[in-house]
């Protein structure tokens, strides 16, 4: 930890990319996107103990990080049917 000023910034490894990210301690807890490669990741103490995370929260940053693609529905155009009427 590196002290500037009142504020204790902490600097820890992205999950994603491994680029440090620096912080200041107060923002412990809070899910920001990564400078480096701009996924998702939760500011946390590197070795601190850990409280339980929130149920959803890996659901949560499955989500910010488009990791789960959703179903697009697709148009398709008529079939051609071949026969004389269907031409104009």
């Amino acid at each position: 930890m590196a002290r500037m000023g009142e504020t204790t910034y902490v600097k820890i490894a992205c999950p994603s990319c491994s680029e440090h990210v620096e912080f200041p301690l107060e923002m412990r807890g809070h899910i920001i996107n990564c400078p480096h490669c701009t996924l998702s990741m939760v500011l946390e103490l590197p070795g601190a103990p850990q409280t339980p995370p929130p149920a959803n929260l890996y659901q949560r940053l499955r989500a910010l990080n488009n990791l789960h693609p959703k179903p697009v529905a697709i148009n398709l155009p008529e079939p051609f049917r071949g026969d004389a009427q269907s031409r104009p």
